[in-house]
This record gives C-alpha cells, sequence and structure tokens, in this order.
C-alpha cells in the first residue's frame, strides 16, 4: 500500500530532479505527484491526489496510442515516449519526454501501478525542429542547384528544338566510339540523313510547321534507333547517327528501316515527307571527319539518284 510518508520521502527526493514525477494506482489514480509535475502542469495537489489521470486530463481518451501504452504498462511492460507535443493554454506547443513503468508492491510483489516520469524538452525539440527545417530546405537548394546545373548540361550537350544530342557533343562521343572500336576491334557505322525539299516545307507551310516536322521526325528517329546507337542533330534539317558494334550490311538495314517508317508516317499540315540517308563505316586508322565525309558523300549519291533512298559508301 502506498502511504503517505512515502509521499513525504518522494518529495524530498524529487526536490531537486529535472523529472517531473506522477505515481498512480491500477485504475490511473494519482498517489503522488512532484512539485514539479503540478508546476508543468499548471494544477494543485488538492485537484489531484485520489482522483484519475483521465479526469485531469481527458483529452487523453482520444489518444488511442495512449491508451495502448496504458493498457500495457498495466501488465508490466515500460515505455518511452521521446517528445510528445501537448498544447498550452496560450496555443504554445510544449514538447514533453515521458516515460511510464510499472511499480510494485514490496511485501507481495504484486504490481501497485505505474510511475510516470516527464521532462519539458520544448527547447530541445524547438532546436531539433529548426535543425530538421534547415537540413530540408539545404536538401532543396541542393536539389535545386542539381537541376539547374543539369539544365546547363542538357543546353551545353543538346539542340533545343529536337532535343538530340548537339554536334559538338556528338564529335566527342565519336571521338570516344573510335577508341573503343580499335581496343576491341568492333563494327562502327555512321547514318547521316536530311529531309527531301525540306526548303519548300518552310516556304509553303512556315518555320513553325518545319519545326514541328523536325520534332515529329526525332520521334520516330529515337523510336527507330536502338538504345546503343547516339543520335544527333547535325544542322538544319540534317541528322546523323552513331551506331556502334554495327557491320555496314546491319546499318543499312537500320537506315532503310527509318526511311520506310518515315515516308509511310503522316505529318500534320505537310502530309508526307521522305529522307535520303548516307551510310559509312569506320575502319581503323580512319579519322572521324573521314567517317562522316564518306557518309555525307553516300547522302549525295542517294540524292543524285533520286531521293528516298539509302545509299551506302564502300
Amino acid at each position: 500500500m502506498f502511504e503517505t510518508h512515502n509521499s513525504e520521502v518522494l518529495q524530498v527526493v524529487c526536490e531537486h530532479n529535472p523529472l517531473a514525477i506522477a505515481v498512480f494506482d491500477m485504475d490511473m489514480k494519482y498517489l503522488f505527484a512532484s512539485d514539479l509535475w503540478y508546476e508543468h502542469y499548471g494544477i494543485d495537489e488538492s485537484d489531484i491526489i485520489g482522483k484519475s489521470h483521465y479526469e485531469i486530463f481527458p483529452e487523453i481518451l482520444d489518444k488511442p496510442d495512449w491508451m495502448e501504452v496504458h493498457a500495457r504498462t498495466l501488465k508490466g511492460d515500460s515505455f518511452l515516449q521521446p517528445h510528445d507535443p501537448f498544447i498550452r493554454e496560450d496555443g504554445t506547443t510544449q514538447y514533453i519526454r515521458w516515460a511510464m513503468k510499472p511499480w510494485f508492491h514490496s511485501d507481495t510483489g504484486s504490481q501497485g501501478g505505474v510511475v510516470l516520469y516527464s521532462e519539458d524538452v520544448t527547447d530541445q525539440r524547438e532546436l531539433e525542429l529548426e535543425k530538421e527545417r534547415l537540413v530540408a530546405e539545404l536538401k532543396k537548394e541542393i536539389a535545386l542547384k542539381e537541376k539547374y546545373e543539369q539544365e546547363l548540361i542538357e543546353q551545353a550537350i543538346k539542340d533545343p528544338l529536337t532535343g538530340l544530342f548537339n554536334r559538338r557533343y556528338f564529335e566527342s562521343v565519336c571521338a570516344d566510339e573510335i577508341k573503343k572500336s580499335d581496343r576491341y576491334d568492333t563494327d562502327l557505322s555512321f547514318m547521316l540523313f536530311d529531309i527531301d525539299f525540306f526548303k519548300n516545307v518552310n516556304d509553303t507551310h512556315g518555320h513553325d510547321a518545319g519545326d514541328n516536322v523536325l520534332v515529329l521526325l526525332t520521334s520516330i528517329l529515337t523510336e527507330t534507333a536502338r538504345e546503343t546507337d547516339i543520335c544527333a542533330r547535325w544542322g538544319g534539317e540534317e541528322f546523323i547517327v552513331l551506331m556502334p558494334s554495327t557491320s555496314l550490311p546491319s546499318a543499312e538495314k537500320l537506315a532503310e528501316r527509318l526511311r520506310e517508317k518515315i515516308d509511310t508516317n503522316h505529318f500534320p499540315k505537310v502530309e508526307h515527307i521522305t529522307i535520303s540517308i548516307g551510310v559509312s563505316s569506320y575502319r581503323s586508322g580512319k579519322e572521324i571527319d573521314q567517317c562522316i565525309k564518306e557518309a555525307d558523300k553516300a547522302l549525295y549519291l542517294a540524292k543524285e539518284s533520286g531521293r528516298n533512298m539509302v545509299s551506302v559508301y564502300s
């Protein structure tokens, strides 16, 4: 049984303790509360001793988590809550760290109730929240910076209209792929093509229509190309494709497939366009410019031979 003299002893023990402490029976009725407990919660001793904790704080009944903790504590379990928000009367938030543990009768060993320890950690929690806010802001700033840097990279290596790689980046990739081809003795092919009579498209339908043709053609190109192929806008209505590990016959087949797709596709307003394609391959010792010039010669031959066809440099 919890005697009155126990309360006097506990008050002495709690006098310089930073924790607010309350002792309850098995019905969660107050048996004892430290002075700091009264101070923290703004209540008088006469208001709580012998009364239920839920009578003093009825809002707890609306907290399922708390009720579960209480039920389990009455079965001998212990719990710690690092920072539980508590709304003060003035509307501000107070953060309480609390722990609930069972206490037992010394004579019988049976559980007599629970002890609730609480500590005001508002300052600490507010610092933690401020730190979390600053970290979140920093992460947001880093993400925005990375996004901005990525956009700059995209602007530096890609064509703004089609989203394909630009000529300068394509040439740098070519240099790397040629080194790989030499090192591993693998095939490497090029495809250079342009739109037949594209000037007529712009003159007849306007430059906006011409831009739309370039964008739709790009979509067809990227759908037709393989993941390993590197597609770029070479300039104006000219496009180029680098095909690693691809022999000249395989490159020709890919070029023919692309030509057929363009030829049979409907282009809004313009309706129908065709492309002429020149194909070449890399051989050890060649320069990049030479490979592209050979593809250009094949492209010229395709145009001279009637357009809407694939020509292979050999």
